[in-house]
Parts: C-alpha cells; structure tokens; sequence
C-alpha cells in the first residue's frame, strides 16, 4: 500500500508542533534520512564555551557543514550569533545550514546577504524545505507518522484539542505511576495537607469578635477561585478536614448558630507571622533577581520595559514544562541537567512571545538566561528559600495529579477508551436522577467520562440484564413495599433499609415531592409497564450520558463455548447464580475477544488495552485466573473509582494551566508548601533517576503495566466509589 501525506497538513504540524526537543530530535532523524549521513553535536557549553541552546552539529563525512536547528523567531540574529562564537571558538565553518520549523521569507535574499557579509556560505532549511522532501518519500512518510503519534496527542470530541508532549521521554508520567504503587506516601495524607493549606486561605479575615464567618459552601467557593477549577474530588476531604480543624486543639472554630467558620485569634497571629515572613520572601525574590537581570541588560547594552513579567513568565514555565526535574535540583540538587538542556529553550520561548522588539531579543534571551542560571546556581538566601517552597508546592501538586502533562497523559488515555458499563454501575447512576448534582456520584461519574472523552457502550447482554432488573424491581414493589409505604416513608432510616436501591431512591424522592406514586418515578426511564423498556432505556441512557448501543452478536460468536461454560461453572459457584454468571462470563470473554480482534495486545500506546468492562464485581477476575491460568494476564475490569477520580473528575490540563499561572510564582505558591510532607522529593528522586537509566522500551513497558495495574488493581491510594444511598446508610448504622 502506497503511503502518501497532506502536505498542508505536514506544514501545519511542523510549525505549530514543532517547538525545541521535539522539532530538534524529528529534525536529526529527518536530515540523517535525507542527506544519508550522521550528525554530531559541535561543542557544549562546558568544553568551548558555545551556548548550548544553539543546537549546532556537523556532518561526520562534512566536518565544515555546520548545520543549526532552531524554532526561535529572531533567525537572522541567530544565525549571524551563531557564526561569530563558532569562529570565537576556532571552529572551521565552510557551510552554515540553519533548519527550521518556521517558515523563514526571502530566503535567498538573507543568503546572499550573509556570504556578503562572512564570507561563508549560508543555508536555510525552512518548513518548505521539509514539505518538497517528504511528499514522495516513503520512509520520511513513516517518520513524520511516528513523529506525529509519538508526539502530537489529538483528544476524541467533546473537547477536541491537540496537546503536543512524549509520554516516554517526558518523566512524569514514569514517576507518577511508580508513586502510586512504591511510594511510601499516601495520596490521601497530601490531600488533607493541602486541603488544610486552602481552608485557612479561605478564612483568612474572618473572627468571631467582628462576626464575620464563612460557611462550608463559602469555603468551598473560595477554594475553587484558588485552584482555578471545580475541584469536586477535593471537597470530601475539604469536609473532613473542617471536623479535624475545628478538633481540640483547634485551629479554626465551628459556630453552630451559624453554621460556619472562623479564625481564631491564636491561628490568626500564627498566619500573620507567616505572612510578614512569606511576603518578605515573595518581594526579595521579585527585588533581587530583577535587579540581577537589568545588570545583565545593561552588560549587553539593551534597555527594555517591564522585565519583570519576563523573570516571572520564565519561572512559571519551568515548572510548568520542567517542574518535576527542576523542583528535584532546587530541594537536593538532582536533575542539573535541566539547567543546561532546557533552559535555553524555555528562556527563548519567553522572549520569542514577549513585547520586547526583535533587535533586541537575543540580547535580552542572554541576559535572562544568565539570570536564571545565576538565582538558580547561586541564588541569595531569600531567592534560594523562594525556589525551594515553590518547589515543594509543585510536588504536592504533582501527588494529586495537578500537572499539566499528567493531566493531558490522562486526558489521551481517556480518548482511547472503549468501556462497556454494567449494570452494577448503571442502575446506582439511574438511582440518582432526584439528587441535586453534588451527591451524583455516579451519574457524575458517566457525564464526566464522556466529557473527557471516553467511548461507553452497552450491549445485549447488558441491556437484557437492565431490563429483567426494572422487572424484579416492579415484582418487588408489588409484593413487598406496595401496601406498606407509609412504613418506609416515616422516618430515613427506614428509607434507607429498603435493599433495592432503585426502590430506595423511589420512596426518598416520595418523601421530598418529587414523585407521587412508584410507575411515575418508573416513568423516568421506561414506560411502567416495561412493554418496550429495551428500546427505551437504549434511548435515556444515549440521551443522559450518550452511551451507545453495539451489536456484538458477531464477535460473541466467535467466543469458545467450552470456555464460556467453564467460566460460567466456575462464577455460578462464587455467585450462587447461573444466570448472573453467564451474564457476567459472556461479557468478559466478549471483552477479551474484542482486544484480540483489534490486535490491541501489539497497540504501541503507552495507555496499554483499549477495551474494558466497567463493573463493581471486582472478583471476577479472580474466576478468570482460576479457568485460564495466565492465558489472559491483564485483567478485563476497571475500578469505577479509577475512572471517578482519574478521569471523570480529575480537572482538565486547561484547568490546570490556568492554575500554574496563579502558583507559579505567587504568595499563594509558597504559602501552599506549608504543609508538603518533604519526604516526598527522595521517592520522586529515586524514580527519576530510574527513568534516566531506563531505555525508551523499557519505560513504555513499565508505563503501560502500571496503567493498566492502576485502572484494574485496588491500591492504598484507592477511593472506593459508593452511592449517596449506601453512604448514607453507613452513617445510619453507625449511629
């Protein structure tokens, strides 16, 4: 089969998507291919002193071919620097060929202009360059795909974006993975320290001497300005952590006339003394480094306006694009690398994108370059305890998933997903059509996956075993609880008894108003008499959480029957039910089919398998392994509260951008690190020098076990997922 490309849409991807390491590294490959030789790097900024964001290299079969690869805006700057160090430093230059994602104009007018000028000829391998070779070149075809699926992340509808970042190369990923299951840490801890942090941001003013208090919805308001997001996750451990506050010795006081919260004096004066001390920090900083980079203006005799939104853009793209390799060298000098390697890039694309003219942006990407280096490698007592508290929010943020490129690496795994949902998860979700939308749990949980982009489907199978459910429930009604509602509608504990939860959910929406009699709450979803309740409940479940309906007849067919009995067999004796066990047997086996058929097994997605079954039955796969042995090693369910907190409610890398600009750098960064249990950094350590010396293999292997592990496997940092129903009856028993 004959490959061909869009070359429009090469171009596009090349000048939008190709920024620093990833353009450079396409770049290398590409030029290898094209002029069928090796490059080398020329120099460093360690042995002739030749600045290491020029990305220069030579051809080993033409060591006077010097060739440059840059995205950055000022070329014809660059280009003319770039020559003048390479002669500072004695290195013979017969041909300067300078590559480019951009397209550069008038090419050969700046060409001409330069050998006028150096005596030395000048190249440009512009964006249209690229184009003119790769559209009828077979391998340079397959090198822009693997570019573009390596690197170029389109998310499934309805949020459609493009995310550009390598999962493999990129450590975080890597590290957070290998933090849920080796981490010594447990997420829950951090989220009550942060939790902690935000509460007493959020009371700040508030005293019982002038009346002014705040209430738990207030609260929660407040923290959502904070983080810049809806953070639902976060507002359980937000009420838990009121009651610990509030605890003796108390760090807040609960008023109970009002019903709301205030400091007092005692945690007042503690904050006021920590503010003093962090605004003195926050205004050194700021002081101190700004002062650094007009020195270095003035070395390069440039005068520029506002340069402090420069540092500060600067420091918040470190963290933003490096904050895991950076926040490890500031807390225990791990990671210098990042200093020497990105840092150029970073600094450029600051500058690149700022107000500053363009005469003057390489003067000026010298200048905060030096800067940076300077405050990072020798920084002032206040500039060091700056970096370091910011650094310590970062991780923090990072534990709870708050990172940019954790929450695109989410957000892409959302987008491969095909999930088919269970009843054991659909009829709780039906179960919670009368709630108010913050005690939807699971309601919340299939709106939420297929806003982040995640495919649900049901099937026969399931839809068949939904409909004999509304059967047994209108048979149960009839039989148990017709004649008696006046029993179960006096008090809620009564109410909460009741053992179906769908007939639960009816008498609490009786109690309220909501409903008036049982087939009118039956009505929701079918017509009562269930004379059409296929067709439908097909249609309210596709129109409340688009899930669509696949005939997977095909594929069932081609499942073993000696492997559906024995599996059957095998469940009806954990379950005690052969029907339910066929049920849940047929289904698993369909999913395993449906990885087989889809070669999903030899998928080169770090994310691993595709197709799943979203189920609260997580002994099942115990039953699996007993049957088949290792014949299917990756389980086939997925925990809900997996795909509760990681995705469905997990904010978005949007969200979280709009975050990163509040933190990094503010009062509101450092004042967060407060809490940060710091023995953190050493397991993040640890795994990032495991991702170093790992190959990309090995790495994509690892990521894609853990993953896979994650979404299936119970761990310390699970958060069961229960309806507002079941919670409330534990909290009747407890009482």
């Amino acid at each position: 089969m004959e490959l061909t490309i869009n070359k429009e849409e090469f171009k596009y991807a090349l000048s939008e998507f190709g920024k620093g390491e990833i353009f450079e590294e396409f770049a290398h490959s590409f030029l290898s291919q094209v002029l069928g030789d090796e490059f080398i790097p020329v120099g460093g900024t360690k042995d002739k002193g030749i600045d290491g964001s020029l990305k220069i290299y030579s051809r080993s079969t033409h060591p006077t071919f010097i060739y440059q690869i840059s995205t950055e805006l000022g070329y014809e700057k660059k280009i003319q620097g770039s020559i003048e160090k390479l002669i500072m430093n004695d290195i013979n230059v017969d041909r300067l060929i300078y590559v480019t994602g951009r397209k550069v104009n008038q090419k050969n007018t700046i060409e001409d202009d330069f050998i006028k000028t150096n005596k030395i000829n000048l190249t440009i391998y512009d964006v249209e360059w690229f184009a003119s070779n790769v559209t009828n070149d077979e391998r340079l075809i397959q090198l822009y795909n693997s570019y573009i699926e390596s690197n170029i992340h389109q998310f499934r509808k309805p949020q459609n974006e493009y995310v550009v970042g390598n999962y493999i190369k990129d450590p975080r990923l890597y590290v957070f993975m290998r933090q849920q299951f080796n981490s010594k840490n447990n997420n829950d801890e951090i989220e009550e320290k942060l939790a902690d942090s935000l509460i007493l941001y959020a009371l700040e003013g508030t005293a019982s001497e002038t009346k002014r208090f705040k209430n738990l919805e207030q609260i929660k308001q407040d923290v959502a300005q904070y983080v810049k997001f809806n953070p639902k996750s976060v507002y359980s451990t937000i009420e838990k952590q009121l009651g610990v506050l509030s605890s003796k010795p108390n760090q807040i006081n609960y008023h109970s006339k009002e019903d709301a919260y205030c400091l007092p004096y005692q945690t007042r004066l503690i904050l006021h003394e920590r503010d003093i001390e962090e605004t003195h920090i926050h205004n050194s900083f700021k002081g101190q480094t700004l002062e650094q980079l007009k020195k270095y203006l003035k070395d390069e005799n440039v005068k520029a306006t506002n340069v402090l939104s420069l540092i500060e853009t600067t420091v918040h793209n470190i963290y933003h694009k490096q904050g895991i390799e950076f926040s490890s060298f500031i807390i225990d000098g791990q990671s210098r690398d990042i200093l020497e390697v990105a840092l150029p890039e970073i600094v450029g694309q600051v500058v690149d994108d700022s107000h500053i003219k363009m005469d003057n942006k390489e003067s000026v990407k010298k200048a905060l370059l030096m800067t940076i280096r300077n405050i990072a490698y020798n920084g002032t007592t206040e500039q060091n305890e700056y970096l370091r508290r910011l650094s310590y929010t970062y991780n923090m943020m990072f534990m709870l998933r708050w990172d940019p490129h954790l929450a695109s690496a989410f957000q892409k795994l959302a987008s491969q997903l095909k999930i088919y949902v269970g009843t054991s998860i659909l009829i709780p979700a039906l179960s919670e059509i009368d709630l108010k939308p913050s005690k939807r749990r699971y309601w919340s949980l299939l709106e939420g996956a297929y806003i982040a982009g995640v495919q649900l489907t049901i099937n026969e199978t399931i839809l068949d075993e939904l409909v004999n459910h509304f059967g047994m429930i209108r048979y149960k009604y009839k039989t148990m609880y017709k004649n008696v509602e006046d029993f179960y509608l006096e008090n809620e504990i009564n109410t909460m008894y009741v053992d179906e939860i769908l007939i639960r959910a009816y008498f609490y929406s009786k109690s309220r108003g909501n409903v008036q009699r049982f087939y009118e709450f039956i009505d929701n979803f079918a017509h009562p008499n269930l004379y059409n309740a296929h067709r439908d409940l097909k249609e309210f479940l596709h129109d409340e959480f688009h899930i669509e309906y696949e005939d997977t007849s095909k594929i069932e067919k081609k499942i073993d029957d000696k492997d559906l009995k024995s599996l059957t067999d095998r469940l009806t004796e954990m379950k005690n039910s052969k029907e339910r066990a066929e049920t849940d047997a047929k289904l698993m086996l369909m999913v395993y089919k449906q990885r087989e058929i889809n070669q999903e097994e030899d998928r080169k997605s770090v994310f691993g398998y595709k197709t799943w079954w979203l189920s609260k039955d997580i002994y099942t796969y115990q039953a699996i392994k007993d049957v088949f042995g290792s014949r299917y090693n990756v389980n086939c369910y997925m925990r809900s509260d997996f795909l509760f907190n990681y995705i469905a409610m997990a904010p978005k890398k949007k969200e979280i951008d709009n975050m990163f600009k509040e933190v990094f750098p503010s009062l509101l960064g450092i004042n967060l690190s407060y809490h940060m249990p710091k023995d953190i950094c050493g397991h993040v350590n640890k795994a990032l020098n495991e991702h170093s010396e790992k190959s990309p293999t090995m790495i994509r292997r690892a990521v894609r076990n853990y993953t896979e592990k994650l979404m299936s496997t119970n761990t310390k940092n699970s958060k069961q997922l229960n309806s507002f129903f079941d919670d409330e009856l534990k909290k009747l028993m407890k009482n």
